[in-house]
C-alpha cells in the first residue's frame, strides 16, 4: 500500500522482467491523467441540494469522499488510516533528453488522486514553512493533466504558488469581501477568466472552497 506521496518518492511494484520474472520496483517520476479521462468531476458543486448558509455543497461523491478525508486527519487515534481501494492503470517509459522517466496514466483513481493533490497542496501552504513547501511542489509539480493545456497550466501555476508569499492560506471573515482562498487566486495576476471555462479547474477551485472551509 502506498500514499499518495509515497507513489511520487519511494519506489513501488511497475512489473515484472521479461526474462527473469523478477519484480521490477522504481521511483514513478510523473503521474500523469492522460487524454481520453474525462474532467476532474468530484469537485463539481451539486446544485440540486439546499445550501446551508452560504456553503455551495459538492456532488455526493465528492463531498463524501472530502469529508472522510478530514475526518481521517483529524482522527488522533492509531486506527486513523484510509484506504482508498485500487488506483490502477499504465507505466510507460518515455524519453527525457539522456534519461528515461517512468510515466504513470491512471485508469482508475483519477478523481481520488486529484482531490489528494488539492489537499496536500493546501495543507503543505497551510502548514509548512518554506523549506518544506519547496520541497513539496517539488514533488507536486509531476502531478498534472493532459487533458487540456488550461488544465495543465493551471496546476504548474498552483504548484508554483507554494514558493510565493501571495497566498493567505486561512480564512478571514473579518476582511471586506471575505478573502477566500478561490478570491485570492482569481485575483493573481496569471489567472484569466478563460480558466473559468474549464470543467477542471472550475471543479478543482470549488473543491478548495469546501476544503478551507
Amino acid at each position: 500500500k502506498y500514499s499518495f506521496m509515497d507513489f511520487l518518492t519511494r519506489e513501488t511494484f511497475v512489473g515484472k522482467d521479461d526474462d527473469t520474472q523478477e519484480d521490477i520496483y522504481a521511483v514513478i517520476d510523473k503521474i500523469e491523467i492522460p487524454m481520453i479521462q474525462r474532467d476532474y468531476a468530484q469537485g463539481r458543486k451539486n446544485y440540486n441540494v439546499e445550501k446551508r448558509g452560504n456553503r455551495n455543497e459538492l456532488n455526493t461523491t465528492g463531498e463524501k469522499f472530502i469529508n472522510e478525508l478530514i475526518a481521517a486527519l483529524s482522527d488522533s487515534s492509531q486506527n486513523s488510516e484510509m484506504e482508498l481501494d485500487f488506483v490502477y492503470g499504465s507505466i510507460k517509459e518515455m524519453p527525457n533528453g539522456n534519461q528515461k522517466l517512468k510515466y504513470f496514466y491512471p485508469l482508475d483513481g483519477q478523481q481520488r488522486l486529484t482531490t489528494l493533490f488539492l489537499l496536500y497542496w493546501f495543507i503543505g501552504g497551510a502548514e509548512l514553512n518554506a523549506q518544506s513547501k519547496k520541497e513539496l511542489s517539488d514533488i507536486l509539480c509531476n502531478f498534472y493533466y493532459a487533458t487540456r493545456t488550461s488544465s495543465n497550466v493551471f496546476c504548474e501555476k498552483l504548484v508554483s504558488e507554494l514558493n510565493c508569499d501571495t497566498i493567505n492560506f486561512l480564512l478571514r471573515t473579518d476582511a471586506e469581501p471575505k478573502e477566500t482562498l478561490v478570491t485570492q487566486i482569481e485575483n493573481l495576476a496569471w489567472f484569466h477568466n478563460s480558466y473559468k471555462l474549464d470543467p477542471t479547474v472550475s471543479a478543482m477551485l470549488n473543491m478548495l472552497d469546501r476544503i478551507q472551509e
